[in-house]
């Protein structure tokens, strides 16, 4: 599963499906990379659980919950 703040948006709605991509958290070639997605559920398609959105004195802020689904 994963947690994932980001800079606010409005694009995200609960049951959406998503895609993270291990190659951007520095995880090396493709088989390494490939291999660590397989073992450690880093990467692939992920179904968004949790919407939320914060304005404060720092911004705009959201926060994902997701469910892991498949590479």
């Amino acid at each position: 599963n994963a947690d994932i703040s980001l800079i606010g948006n409005t694009i995200f709605n609960n049951g959406m499906m998503i895609y993270l991509d291990p190659n951007y958290i520095g995880t090396g070639g493709f088989t390494s990379r490939k291999q660590l997605q397989e073992q450690l559920r880093i990467g692939g398609f992920y179904v968004v659980t949790r919407v939320e959105g914060t304005i404060g004195i720092t911004g705009f802020q959201t926060k994902l919950q997701c469910i892991y689904q498949n590479t």
